[in-house]
């Protein structure tokens, strides 16, 4: 039996060294190993070792006995030791793995506990599984089961009962339970649980638990963000379609609410040249192959007779995914129909533009002959105005300047006309004789209305149009004496280092600050009842602006006006 145990034949072994018997690769050489049980035999009154030891076989195989050893005394050979081993290989090999096993456990990164089938009560837990639940090692053993899970729809008994009956039917359950802490705390678990045979406690349920505490928080997240952008989707009017590169419609937030040119039972599945005429589909794979060619996001419109009204819709085309495309798809069929109808709102003023600015060419040329004719009659009368009485001659220079007056409204009119091609002249212009032409102009008006018209220049020397500028100072003027009925107008121009700011203000009838943003505006008045053509502002303003220079004002309603325009030296 020795002798087989070694894989050796019969006799084989007499005569060899004992030490031939131990395998190599231990804590002890196999010398060692000899040298320290003779010791022990010799140490030991009753003459016996016992131990395990490695030994190996004649093909070199190593295995594991359980070895007893007694010295006494040989007739033959003297002082000899009687050895008994025991192959306990097996058990060794069963032990390792045991403490294999038990290593890992202690060392997984879930939590593993055993529990009885027959009540459920806990037989061992890991050292991960107490700490997950928040109990001390050896806490849980002896408790049921039913304390590890956390109230929810049903009682944790009940749970347990359902899990206990899944196993008996297919010894393996698998799946996500609220579990709670000692402290009380819930938390999500996914757990693993098997059926097995245990050899101290007969049936038993094996639990793997892995803490998803925050995988569920993301997800119940996640899926609220999911209600919450499929609530955006719905309520977006836009339709929304994810399409292959094949042209296949794979998705679509779009229902019945939404126009389209079909439901989505009948496009969902299918090719756009299946759905759409052949010009659109066409022209909505071209630009898909942009899309996801250049990975830009490509623009384009069409529009479709739906129900006997013919629709506009605009097509955005976004890269989704390696070979799919997000096309937005907006409804701008009121847009359409009020950019058409703009169009033709502005065709009409533009028509009547023209038409006005036409009329007021002829005006003002049929105007300018007849003037000339009467302006050089008035010239020839008062060649002879030294025979006349100091009345005629008062009412000849009256119809001299009146008529003088006139022709200035007549070439305004065509500066009108011409003011946007218009460059103005550049030479020295002295702003202080220009404001006191104008003063002396309207002086009589204002002393008419009792008005006190007052001039003061401290400086007025720029580079520019004299007459353009005499137009434009003349419109403020006029304008402060035109809405003051009683108080004053005050006329004032002064140098400073951003040039010569000239100030227009009146005690008149103010401005409406509802009318601020449009004063300067073409053909604006904010009396259109008051008397004029809405266009002296708007002039004065250009300009003003050919120059270089600005405007400023300020005007409360019934408080009066103040303009002050500033003027560049340079013009």
């Amino acid at each position: 039996m020795f002798d087989r145990m070694f894989g050796c034949g019969p006799g084989e072994m007499i005569g060899r060294k004992v030490t031939a018997l131990y395998a190599m690769g231990g804590e002890r050489s196999p010398q060692e190993q000899v040298d320290a049980i003779n010791s022990a035999l010799r140490s030991h009154k009753v003459g016996v070792w016992r131990g395990e030891v490695r030994n190996i076989r004649k093909d070199g195989t190593p295995f594991w006995c359980y070895m007893s050893v007694s010295a006494f005394d040989h007739p033959d050979y003297g002082k000899v030791w009687l050895s008994i081993r025991t192959d306990i290989t097996e058990r060794k090999e069963a032990e390792g793995a045991m403490r294999l096993q038990s290593k890992i456990m202690k060392n997984l990164s879930e939590g593993v506990q055993i529990t009885t089938a027959r009540d459920m009560a806990i037989v061992y837990t890991n050292p991960r599984f107490d700490e997950m639940f928040g109990y001390n090692a050896g806490e849980l053993i002896g408790k049921d089961v039913s304390i590890l899970n956390a109230p929810a729809g049903k009682s944790p008994q009940q749970t347990a009962r359902e899990i206990q009956a899944a196993l008996r039917k297919s010894n393996a359950w698998r799946g996500e339970i609220r579990n709670i802490r000692k402290d009380g705390t819930p938390f999500w678990c996914h757990v693993s649980i098997s059926a097995f045979a245990h050899p101290d406690y007969g049936d038993a349920w094996l639990s793997i638990h892995a803490d998803i505490s925050e995988l569920k928080k993301a997800e119940i997240a996640l899926k609220a963000s999911e209600g919450r952008n499929n609530a955006i989707l719905k309520a977006d009017p836009d339709m929304m379609f994810r399409i292959n590169r094949r042209g296949v419609f794979l998705s679509t937030n779009y229902d019945m609410d939404k126009r389209f040119f079909v439901p989505p039972s009948q496009f969902l599945g299918k090719r756009i040249g299946q759905v759409l005429p052949k010009p659109i589909a066409d022209m909505a794979m071209k630009h898909m192959e942009k899309t996801l060619k250049t990975r830009r996001m490509q623009v384009f419109t069409y529009s479709l007779l739906i129900k006997g009204e013919m629709s506009y819709f605009e097509a955005r085309m976004a890269v989704f995914g390696p070979n799919e495309v997000l096309a937005i798809v907006s409804d701008v069929s009121e847009r359409k129909r009020a950019e058409e109808a703009l169009l033709a709102e502005r065709r009409k003023v533009e028509e009547l533009s023209i038409a006005k600015e036409e009329f007021m060419d002829a005006m003002t040329h049929e105007l300018k002959t007849p003037l000339s004719v009467i302006l050089t009659t008035i010239s020839l009368l008062g060649k002879s105005a030294a025979r006349a009485g100091p009345d005629q001659r008062e009412e000849l220079a009256m119809a001299e300047r009146n008529a003088l007056r006139l022709r200035r409204t007549v070439d305004y009119m065509l500066t009108i006309r011409r003011i946007e091609s218009l460059r103005p002249n550049r030479a020295n212009v002295d702003l202080g004789s220009l404001l006191r032409d104008i003063h002396e102009e309207y002086l009589p008006l204002a002393s008419m209305k009792g008005l006190d018209l007052t001039l003061r220049v401290q400086d007025g020397r720029i580079v520019g149009d004299a007459e353009l500028l005499r137009m434009a100072l003349s419109n403020f003027v006029s304008n402060a004496v035109k809405f003051t009925e009683k108080g004053f107008v005050r006329v004032s121009a002064a140098g400073g280092k951003d040039g010569v700011a000239i100030t227009v203000s009146d005690s008149g009838i103010g401005i409406p600050r509802r009318h601020h943003a449009r004063l300067f505006e073409k053909f604006f008045k904010a009396n259109p009842a008051a008397a004029g053509s809405g266009m002296g502002l708007w002039l004065a303003s250009k300009i003003v602006g050919m120059h270089g220079g600005r405007i400023a004002f300020s005007s409360a309603e019934g408080k009066g006006s103040r303009f002050t325009i500033t003027l560049p030296r340079g013009g």
